[in-house]
């Protein structure tokens, strides 16, 4: 897997969502001022991707306003539409989080529509006395995209807690078998204990 590095910004003092009406659903995400920090994200497994974070984020628009304020917008705009948010999340939710329940073909065609405004910038960077090809993706929706194709590739599969209900990636390069049921090992002591505790 070659290497995925994104130099990126977040808003320093967070991000707030701007109500739109009922008839338009104009609401917007945008940051609280014009101040940012320079952040660098390392994509080199599937232990703990981007794309999972933001759509257990997606559960309602405090948990994504705090993704943003987090990593960072999705694109370079200094605003994100919440309409643009539902868009990407049942992109991804189709081709990633849907991927095993659906057919090979059309599970490519879901990908690969993602993909089409995906844009990746190649460079060789030094590593002690040799050179490493990175990919330097355009957007941060742009590196989550690519980590939807890369658990295609290596053939991770997402699944759902089975204590707290998040979505993770289980398989290769992700750190956990492909028969895992917990997100964690905390779910799983979690689980555990609530079972015991209902034996007495």
């Amino acid at each position: 897997m070659v290497p995925i590095r994104l130099a990126w910004r977040r808003p320093t003092d967070g991000v707030e969502m701007i109500e739109g009406t009922a008839a338009d659903d104009g609401a917007i995400f945008r940051a609280q001022s014009e101040r940012m920090d320079d952040v660098t994200y390392d994509i080199v497994n599937l232990e703990d991707p981007m794309i999972v974070r933001f759509l257990n984020s997606a559960k309602n628009n405090e948990t994504v306003a705090t993704f943003f304020s987090r990593f960072g917008m999705l694109t370079r705009e200094e605003m994100t539409p919440l309409s643009e948010v539902r868009w990407v999340v049942t992109q991804f939710m189709l081709g990633l989080v849907h991927a095993q329940k659906a057919d090979a073909a059309h599970h490519l065609n879901n990908i690969n529509y993602f993909l089409k405004d995906t844009v990746l910038r190649p460079s060789f960077e030094h590593a002690g006395k040799s050179s490493k090809l990175v990919f330097h993706p355009n957007s941060l929706v742009s590196l989550m995209a690519m980590e939807a194709a890369f658990a295609h590739e290596v053939g991770a599969v997402s699944s759902s807690c089975a204590h707290c209900g998040k979505i993770y990636l289980t398989g290769p390069l992700t750190g956990r078998r492909s028969h895992s049921v917990y997100c964690s090992d905390r779910c799983r002591v979690a689980a555990m204990r609530a079972r015991n505790a209902e034996k007495g």
